[in-house]
């Protein structure tokens, strides 16, 4: 005979369901309750018992559901869920409950309207889950997040304020160098000079270094997009570098492809950092033989663009093979023993990789020890036409007019004599005012080709010298003269009507191309 399952009738089927469902009811982990129409708590299962307090044995006839509720959540449950259940059968929420010793506890609830034949509600039931570890998660999570937000904001204030103040002391030390190299000098001044300058110069690296990787690592880097001549700029390169060369006795050599395009569009700026860094890199570790820059690239797949790749090749002391992926790490070098004889902070690399990166890049190493190190720094850029970076350079090597009037706005004393000698080695006399007060009385009573404005200055600073000037409709360019040269420094200054951006230290040759640029020009921000 065939085995068979007896069927169950409809009363045991009925049974069974509502032994599986009370089942269900006493065994979960969720609050589940019943109440009725005046909010007379008529149920709890074990689970509500407990979050509540309640033992199995306790009493909990005079429990209502006004006592459940805290006075904070009271308006959202009678007002909001409970009609709410009543139209559409259920509502689902986020609302709080009382426990017995009165601590609240935040919830996620469910109310259930049961209606009964006349389409009236006969009684309601809730579900409820306790919310509170997720929601104390999420608050330290928020916290977290502000605390760090906070801790940034901190870090960014910090170097702001640190570069300014190390800056002005450098504008007056490295200005004064270079004025020195400006007059009659034994060869043995000349020499002290020199090693002056040098030592300000290597100072200054390791400021922009750390400034430079602190704003990599907060994404607020910007970078520009400008035409330039790429065979130039490395040229432009290994001139700088030359006279290290010849000091080592080294050869200095570069190799640029005639059929290679010259003329792109990209952040020359950035490029000619990353290139000087491995270069100065490539020479520093180089006691004989020499180095070679060299030049490679194709059109890409993408229209208008090519990769490029700038090999810098080396006779150096070389990297171990197991040394080679960690280069690139911040603070590191190949050994604690070159820091020692060879200096530097460790960040040139870290910092060269993460800019080639942010233009679509990258820069790598191949390497043998005792042979020497290859770098190849690797570029993604849009070719430009060679007419534009023609216009270009030739407003570079336009000359400054002698007769050009100046203001320069800067309340250190130091900096005032460093700016003013320059502009008079160069032929100009310029005037000069304290404050911004000053400046705006000086400004208004004589004409200037030219306002060079300090940012930072007592009585009023150079942003609000500036909207001053531009609200009346002053049309002279006014150029920062600003030791801050964190992110956003530039465009606070364009913002206030500024025409363009110096940092200091100052060069002479920045100083003499900005004045070049803008000795025939008029401010574009003059409000109408």
């Amino acid at each position: 005979m065939a085995n068979s399952t007896p069927e169950l009738d409809g009363v045991e089927n009925t049974a069974l369901m509502s032994r599986i469902q009370r089942s269900i009811i006493e065994t979960t982990t969720d609050f589940i309750a019943t109440f009725s129409l005046d909010g007379t708590i008529t149920y709890i299962n074990p689970a509500g018992r407990t979050m509540l307090g309640y033992l199995p044995s306790d009493d909990l006839s005079d429990l209502t559901l006004s006592t459940l509720i805290p006075a904070s959540v009271v308006d959202k449950v009678m007002n909001e869920a409970i009609p709410q259940a009543f139209m559409s059968k259920a509502w689902s929420g986020e609302t709080a409950i009382m426990n017995r010793t009165g601590d609240v506890i935040s919830v996620s609830q469910v109310v259930i309207a049961h209606l009964g034949e006349n389409g009236f509600p006969e009684y309601y039931s809730t579900t409820m889950r306790d919310i509170s570890e997720r929601l104390a998660a999420e608050q330290a999570l928020i916290q977290a997040k502000n605390d760090a937000e906070a801790a940034a904001k901190a870090k960014s204030d910090f170097l702001a304020t640190m570069s300014h103040e190390i800056r002005t002391p450098m504008n007056g030390i490295l200005g004064m160098a270079q004025l020195m190299q400006h007059t009659e000098q034994e060869p043995e001044q000349i020499e002290y000079t020199q090693t002056i300058l040098n030592s300000g110069k290597a100072l200054l690296v390791i400021i922009n270094d750390i400034l430079d990787f602190s704003k990599i690592e907060a994404g607020k880097l910007a970078l520009e997009n400008i035409p330039f001549n790429l065979k130039q700029s490395i040229h432009e390169c290994i001139e700088l570098l030359v006279p290290q060369a010849k000091e080592k006795q080294l050869r200095l050599e570069f190799a640029y492809p005639h059929e290679l395009a010259t003329s792109f569009v990209g952040d020359m700026s950035r490029i000619r950092q990353v290139i000087l860094n491995l270069l100065s890199n490539a020479l520093k570790f180089t006691e004989q033989g020499g180095v070679l820059v060299r030049a490679s690239g194709h059109p890409s797949d993408q229209e208008g663009m090519y990769k490029l790749k700038i090999e810098i090749q080396d006779s150096g002391i070389g990297i171990a093979a197991d040394m080679v992926p960690t280069l690139f790490d911040k603070f590191t070098q190949a050994d604690s023993s070159m820091s020692r004889r060879f200096g530097g902070t460790g960040l040139g690399l870290a910092i060269s990789r993460r800019l080639a990166r942010l233009m679509q890049g990258d820069v790598n190493c191949v390497s043998e020890i005792g042979v020497g190190s290859t770098f190849i720094f690797e570029l993604h850029l849009p070719i430009m036409v060679m007419e534009d970076i023609a216009t270009q350079q030739n407003l570079n090597v336009e000359a400054a007019s002698t007769d050009i009037r100046i203001l320069v706005v800067e309340d250190n004393l130091v900096n005032q004599l460093v700016i003013k000698k320059m502009l008079q080695k160069m032929g100009v006399t310029p005037e000069i005012a304290s404050n911004g007060k000053e400046a705006i009385s000086v400004a208004t009573a004589t004409p200037f080709d030219l306002i060079f404005m300090d940012c930072q200055m007592p009585e009023m600073d150079g942003f609000e010298a500036t909207q001053h000037l531009r609200e009346l409709k002053l049309k002279t360019p006014v150029i920062a003269l600003t030791a801050n040269s964190m992110e956003g420094d530039r465009e606070r200054c364009l913002n206030a009507g500024m025409d363009d951006f110096l940092s200091k230290p100052i060069t002479f040759e920045h100083l003499k191309s900005t004045i070049v640029n803008w000795q025939h020009k008029e401010s574009p921000f003059v409000p109408n």
